[in-house]
């Protein structure tokens, strides 16, 4: 088989034929596939030819590409025409996240009605993660990595985007300032990534209004305004949305120190702009500890009952059930406790650690930190006790670590452990053991501090009272892996009780709190 090249200026026949479709199609190079008869040796041989017809001033000019057999083969066919190629392409073609964020990349494919692509980060796993919707998580460490897509009708075919992973900056910036000061506040990240500061007390009254902080738009605008002016509550979301607000007291409702605390609840529900009427707890509490269980419901445990000082802790629990909608009475913990932690383990229980088991102010009424530590079991919903604390504290932090085990970090102490009652002494507790061990050191020690988990897996810890008895505008990172803190930067104002909150960007807003003056209004943002 053989290909033969034949030209031919055939005006006449062209005018009647070929050049009738140049005018219909308006290009200038028409391939027409025809079958061509060619008679040899009185066997007739069905063979294909190419005409391309090309239009010039002396007239219109066909060319053919014959194929030109011998005997009665079958013939090779001409190759076939060939479609467009396929291409990838994805967007962005670059990004520059922080650590441990994400960043949705969106792929197109052309050439092909499977527009279907699979994704996949070239470094494999140290580079970090991609979902099939094209959500990409970056890693724990910085650097630079390729994000790949690649076509399903065609695995040959892809396109890669650059992602530059950069790390924390170790600084501190000065955001716009919301409308009230805040103290003995909540601060919770909701499901849209903006943050909402609830009650408190501001520079002349205890707070009905809420102040939502925009992270997109780097403002404070007003919230929905709660039913009861109320500080020293608890807040926490839901497992849907919903933002729950219980307990707390208003010092200044003209009620006396015997007086109890709130009782009543309050809800923000998801999607709504205002605060609904949520069930009475079965005991009135104020500096209580909310924790998530795995199920979805609402550990209520420890704080104060009455709204002076003077009195003692409550062992009292109960168990908010948003399917239901109600608080159930629990069994009382082993400690009346304030001021402790309470941390849900890898397993489902929740360890309860330190805290103090009365509020006196020292003067005939002694104050004494607690160095016990229980389990709550959401299986059996019994407390049951477990290793004790090397050091005693209240107003300290802790966290679950990646590995299972619990970090106390900080806190107060009434033991003498030197010209200072701020713990400089980290713990860890092994589940596995039920004991606590020695875990490092922190630079200062620091009791009413805030604690925020970086995407580093390092711990920032802000503020606090310092060494000196007074609040601090220092901040410190604190290692996990080797037990050793490296000193941050400086906030914009000294502050106790403030309130720290990683941001959906890894950066953490820290707001409110006291600097022995009053409420604080700066607010910053570690990145």
């Amino acid at each position: 088989m053989r290909w033969v090249w034949y030209t031919a200026a055939l005006s006449p026949y062209c005018h009647k034929s070929a050049y009738r479709i140049i005018g219909a199609s308006g290009d200038r190079f028409i391939p027409l596939l025809l079958s061509f008869y060619h008679r040899q040796k009185s066997i007739l041989l069905v063979r294909k030819f190419w005409m391309f017809a090309f239009e010039t001033r002396l007239g219109c000019v066909l060319l053919l590409i014959i194929s030109v057999g011998c005997g009665g083969g079958a013939g090779t066919p001409p190759p076939a025409l060939q479609p467009s190629p396929i291409s990838v392409s994805i967007s962005p073609v670059s990004a520059t996240p922080l650590l441990g964020t994400s960043v949705s990349f969106t792929a197109q494919v052309t050439g092909t009605s499977n527009t279907g692509v699979s994704y996949s980060v070239v470094e494999g796993n140290a580079g970090g993660s991609i979902a099939a919707n094209g959500i990409y998580l970056a890693p724990s460490q910085p650097g630079t990595f390729h994000v790949r897509a690649t076509s399903i009708a065609d695995p040959a075919r892809s396109m890669e985007a650059i992602v530059t992973v950069r790390g924390y900056t170790n600084s501190i910036a000065r955001l716009p300032n919301p409308r009230e000061a805040y103290d003995h506040h909540t601060a919770t990240l909701m499901s849209d990534g903006s943050v909402l500061l609830v009650g408190g007390a501001g520079f002349s009254t205890v707070h009905k209004q809420t102040e939502r902080y925009q992270p997109s738009q780097n403002v404070f605008e007003i919230g929905p305004s709660l039913a009861t002016a109320r500080l020293d509550h608890s807040a926490i979301l839901l497992a849907n949305g919903d933002l729950l607000v219980s307990g707390g007291y208003n010092p200044v409702d003209g009620s006396t120190s015997f007086d109890p605390a709130f009782r009543s609840s309050e809800l923000l529900v998801a999607n709504t702009s205002f605060f609904a009427a949520g069930p009475d707890m079965n005991f009135p509490r104020r500096n209580h500890v909310f924790t998530m269980l795995k199920d979805g419901r609402v550990l209520v445990t420890g704080g104060i009952q009455l709204r002076g000082t003077g009195f003692s802790a409550t062992p009292n629990t109960e168990l908010y059930d948003p399917a239901a909608n109600q608080f159930v009475a629990g069994d009382r913990m082993n400690s009346p406790r304030w001021m402790h932690s309470a941390t849900l383990l890898a397993d489902g229980r929740v360890l309860l650690v330190g805290g103090r088991d009365n509020n006196c102010t020292g003067v005939g009424c002694p104050v004494y930190s607690l160095n016990t530590a229980e389990l709550f079991d959401p299986a059996t919903g019994k407390y049951t006790t477990t290793g004790s604390l090397n050091i005693s504290r209240y107003a300290h932090s802790a966290a679950l670590l990646d590995d299972g085990r619990v970090l106390i970090l900080g806190g107060e102490t009434t033991e003498n452990i030197g010209p200072t009652d701020q713990v400089t002494a980290a713990e860890v507790y092994n589940p596995a053991t039920g004991t606590f061990a020695p875990f490092g050191n922190i630079i200062f020690g620091r009791g009413f501090h805030a604690l925020a988990r970086l995407n580093s897996g390092k711990y920032l810890l802000a503020g606090g009272y310092n060494e000196n008895g007074s609040p601090s505008p220092t901040t410190e990172i604190f290692d996990p892996e080797t037990g050793t803190s490296t000193a941050g930067p400086d906030m914009s104002d000294w502050r106790i009780r403030a309130a720290a909150v990683k941001l959906k960007t890894g950066e953490v807003l820290i707001v409110g709190g006291n600097n022995s003056g009053g409420p604080v209004l700066p607010v910053d943002l570690y990145k």
